[in-house]
């Protein structure tokens, strides 16, 4: 993820009651400081626990304080688009409405610049290209004036952006089928069976649409993969579908700022680094036992088996230039790594001698790997047009970090988006993964000449897997499984069952410094009851801005699944559906619904449409 170049306009417009909070947290910030050094001189440790959780509750609110300073409305942008519409109309002789919602919703004032750009391209070219002009309306039997929506909400820590018109728009088939004749689809097995808005994805294919009279509508969407590669500077994602004769609707997430983000802290060696969640898929750890099973080597590199999908690995060591380094179980001290590659398991047939090694480096038979310190951790990231394992030595916990740029000394190094500080002190980098993918000379998810090898039926496979969705998978009680959107969940926290109080008929846990709301899935569908046990995992959520746990018991795991939805038999309130996913029926979760039954108090705010 990469910041944004500074704008010239630098003025922020703050309200006089948010400098009046901050100026209250401060107070409160220094009360908390002459508390802290009153414990540590009196080595009072229940006052020095007690001073701890106020200090942090106050930093908590004043980092709230400080973004909400950041916050500007989309109301300027839209107004701005709003203008910009009226001249095109004018100068084409076409007739367009404009309709606005969500102009209260609030941005970062980085992320609202940055995104200006490809939401006015996107509007020309909506108003140029993929409006009718209104003789051919009338032919088409289409209202004289043409519509466009602009739609914005904030939710789930997130702001949904949309961009509905009613133009020519484009045929998905036509479109896959010029991708197909120009190479830039390899071959076409296996398309056929994905639905239209799956195939809408190939749209942001580069050069697809350089023969622009090739197929109608397509003057509308060329260059709309640069427009995607802007908004994912900014953590942004976007999505298009469009049919032809009927319009295109466009829909854009987008994260609330780029100056505090939710990452994973991952190390190699004794250095740590942040991979940002937005970019960050699922966890993997192969026992040692499994890796030489599971790696395989396809045209010369080491690739997973995923869910059927074969998933590219690289090493981040070998990337950055770190040595790499293993703890012996035998010592407890670190030693250098001298397996060379993922695959090396220094047996006969898995590695490269060393002439300078004397010791007995390698067995017939018998494969080393098989300590708990030698199984591999990955994390799998995707952005853009890559998807890929990244090989690391640790998986850490995930941490909110502040975005810091790296300094001018640092510009020069590839593969890292800016810094932050941790909790100790220390400086940990910041992965960009867009630009570690093409370190590794990785090829683009379409067309990857690397998998040439793999057979027909798996390439099909491949371009199907490409479209999974993500969720995370967890039990209520052992006959009932359910699932929810992974890029919904927050975090997950493994708590002690007597950590969870009861107050005022709630049920809540103390939880870093403040109090963390729970619920049971039963208190807002026909489901069994959670069973009384000694552990609990608590699946955190931000709702409307506010987090709230929702109580299960493992095992959890999380899953990419292609989901055909029954939304009849088992629906209810809270429910979306059902869907046999690996074998077993699950129910998939509304959240949202969930939420608002138990704890209306949630949803004072009401959200736009879209």
């Amino acid at each position: 993820m990469q910041t944004p170049n500074a704008s010239t306009n630098t003025n922020v417009s703050i309200q006089i009651s948010s400098l009046e909070a901050l100026m209250n947290l401060a107070g409160e910030l220094v009360l908390g400081r002459n508390q802290l050094l009153q414990a540590i001189g009196s080595d009072d440790k229940r006052l020095l626990e007690t001073t701890s959780q106020r200090i942090d509750m106050v930093t908590s609110e004043i980092q709230e304080q400080i973004m909400r300073t950041r916050m500007q409305s989309m109301g300027t942008l839209f107004d701005k688009i709003s203008h910009i519409i009226e001249e095109l109309a004018r100068q084409s002789g076409k007739q367009v409405g404009l309709s606005t919602t969500g102009k209260a919703v609030e941005l970062d004032k980085t992320i609202l610049e940055a995104i200006g750009h490809p939401l006015i391209w996107m509007i020309r070219k909506a108003v140029n290209h993929g409006i009718e002009s209104p003789d051919i309306r009338n032919k088409l039997k289409k209202p004289e004036q043409a519509s466009i929506e602009l739609n914005a909400c904030s939710e789930a820590g997130q702001v949904n952006l949309e961009i509905i018109d009613d133009g020519k728009g484009i045929d998905p088939d036509t479109m896959v089928a010029h991708a197909v004749e120009t190479g830039l689809i390899s071959e076409k097995e296996g398309l056929d069976a994905i639905t239209e808005p799956e195939k809408m994805r190939f749209v942001f294919l580069p050069g697809l649409f350089a023969d622009q009279n090739a197929m109608d509508g397509s003057s509308q969407f060329a260059g709309i993969h640069e427009i995607k590669a802007c908004l994912e500077k900014v953590g942004g994602t976007i999505d298009i579908n469009s049919t032809l004769g009927h319009g295109t609707h466009v829909r854009i997430k987008l994260p609330l700022t780029l100056s505090i983000i939710p990452s994973q802290i991952v190390k190699l060696g004794e250095e740590r680094f942040a991979v940002p969640q937005v970019n960050l898929s699922e966890l993997l750890r192969i026992p040692a036992n499994q890796v030489k099973n599971t790696i395989e080597k396809v045209g010369g590199a080491s690739v997973i088996r995923l869910r059927g999908e074969l998933l590219p690995l690289i090493d981040l060591a070998g990337v950055l230039g770190v040595a790499r380094s293993f703890i012996h179980p035998q010592d407890g001290l670190r030693h250098p790594e001298r397996r060379r590659t993922i695959l090396d398991r220094r047996s006969k047939d898995h590695s490269t001698p060393e002439p300078d090694y004397g010791g007995r480096e390698r067995r017939l038979d018998q494969d080393r790997r098989y300590h708990a310190e030698s199984a591999l951790n990955i994390a799998v990231v995707s952005t853009g047009k890559y998807k890929y394992g990244l090989v690391v030595d640790t998986l850490n916990d995930a941490e909110e970090i502040v975005v810091k740029p790296l300094g001018k000394h640092l510009k020069e190094c590839r593969g890292f988006a800016g810094a932050t500080i941790m909790g100790d002190g220390k400086v940990a980098l910041i992965l960009d993964v867009a630009r570690i993918g093409e370190i590794s000379n990785l090829k683009t998810e379409h067309n990857n000449k690397q998998f040439e090898t793999i057979s027909g039926s798996q390439k099909a496979q491949g371009v199907e897997n490409a479209f999974l969705q993500s969720y995370l998978f967890f039990c209520n009680s052992e006959m009932e499984r359910f699932a929810v959107p992974l890029e919904m969940v927050e975090r997950i926290e493994k708590i002690e069952a007597t950590r969870i109080e009861t107050v005022g008929g709630n049920r809540v846990l103390k939880y870093r410094g403040g109090t963390l709301p729970l619920i049971a899935l039963e208190d807002a569908i026909r489901v069994a009851p959670i069973p009384e046990r000694n552990h609990y995992q608590v699946i955190c959520f931000k709702i409307n801005g506010r987090e709230i746990g929702v109580l299960s018991t493992p095992p959890i795991d999380a899953a990419q699944v292609k989901l055909t939805l029954d939304t009849k038999t088992l629906k209810q309130p809270g429910v979306m559906g059902s869907a046999v996913l690996m074998d077993k029926t699950t129910l998939i979760l509304d959240i949202r619904q969930i939420v608002k039954t138990v704890k209306p108090d949630f949803f004072n705010e009401v959200c736009g449409n879209g």
